[in-house]
């Protein structure tokens, strides 16, 4: 490497998507910018929107310092966020191994990989992994008929492991990050990995507001939820407990706060919130100040997700002074 910089190859597949995964991804950036000198180089198959992305979650990045790569993908897949993850993370890969040995290094930020070469696998969400999950824990939210039923479900990631290149001993060879004990312990099961837990970065731990922290008597008697608005974060269940909270005269006021999956599933959460339009606040593309300051202000958050890794927005509620309502789950 005499006589240029360490090339880097970050993968992940959507940072506009504004979740857990994609902060995680941001912070990974960040981190080996700021630590040396390096050439980044981003492959994704969206390209990002820079500045939405760092007012969205107060990050400042050097982005002058990163190439990006568009990786190819048919329209479908592109399209419907919601669905398609395991299709998505095959092209992914497939494309990763077609420019992973002119790097020095290649990281996932998005789960398991394999591209032809060691490299370092930050899981997130163990993707390939999820059928363990859904077996040990009955996930909702599943809909593909492909994924609830086992043979079949075999069959399908036989058949993407051929398309994308992927075998579990590719995967093995990895250096593999997880972001909780729990994902570990899957990994675990699923590969016979032995990872290193790295807990993700806490916003409200790192770059406190001022006066931020709120006494509860003088917080509001609402509750919030921060997240994406997709079918895997149970919305509707959300939507059906916020409707039960304010029932039951918990709180007065719901706030939920994130990105919409998509113009369908925007307008689903509406109107199922229409009946209780002056209890519940919808915030789309909020930034990460406006966010930080609702969740302060709150005396609940709100999680109905059955499976959550980690749960940044958990975290930093709590750090802000909210007390969680969520799904009794083996994790929490």
């Amino acid at each position: 490497m005499v006589g240029r910089y360490p090339r880097l190859l970050v993968i992940h597949p959507n940072l506009n998507r504004g979740g857990g995964s994609e902060l995680v991804a941001l912070e990974m950036i960040r981190s080996v910018l700021s630590a040396i000198a390096c050439d980044v180089t981003l492959l994704t198959f969206v390209e990002p929107q820079w500045d939405q992305i760092s007012n969205f979650y107060g990050v400042k990045l050097e982005v002058n310092g990163i190439k990006t790569v568009v990786a190819g993908l048919p329209r479908r897949f592109r399209s419907d966020w919601e669905n398609f993850e395991l299709i998505r993370q095959a092209f992914l890969n497939r494309a990763a191994r077609r420019i992973a040995d002119r790097f020095d290094l290649v990281i996932s930020a998005s789960g398991e990989i394999d591209v032809g070469v060691p490299a370092i696998q930050y899981v997130h969400f163990p993707v390939f992994a999820s059928y363990y999950l859904r077996e040990r824990n009955r996930m909702v939210g599943m809909n593909s008929i492909i994924l609830r039923h086992q043979s079949a479900d075999v069959a399908y990631r036989a058949i993407l492991f051929r398309f994308g290149e992927i075998t579990s001993q590719g995967i093995k060879k990895n250096r593999t990050l997880t972001n909780s004990n729990s994902t570990a312990e899957i990994i675990n099961a699923v590969y016979g990995i032995n990872s290193d837990v790295v807990y993700p970065l806490v916003l409200e731990l790192h770059t406190p507001l001022e006066n931020s922290f709120k006494p509860w008597n003088i917080q509001v008697r609402q509750i919030a939820y921060v997240g994406r608005f997709a079918n895997d974060k149970n919305i509707n269940d959300i939507v059906r407990v916020s409707e039960i909270l304010i029932r039951s005269e918990l709180v007065n006021q719901v706030v939920l706060i994130g990105r919409f999956a998509s113009q369908k599933m925007q307008e689903e959460v509406e109107r199922s919130c229409r009946e209780q339009a002056e209890a519940i606040r919808i915030l789309s593309n909020a930034s990460n100040k406006i966010v930080r300051g609702v969740l302060s202000e709150s005396r609940y958050h709100l999680n109905v997700r059955p499976y959550e890794p980690f749960g940044i927005s958990i975290a930093e509620s709590i750090a802000l002074g909210c007390l969680i309502v969520g799904a009794d789950s083996f994790n929490r």
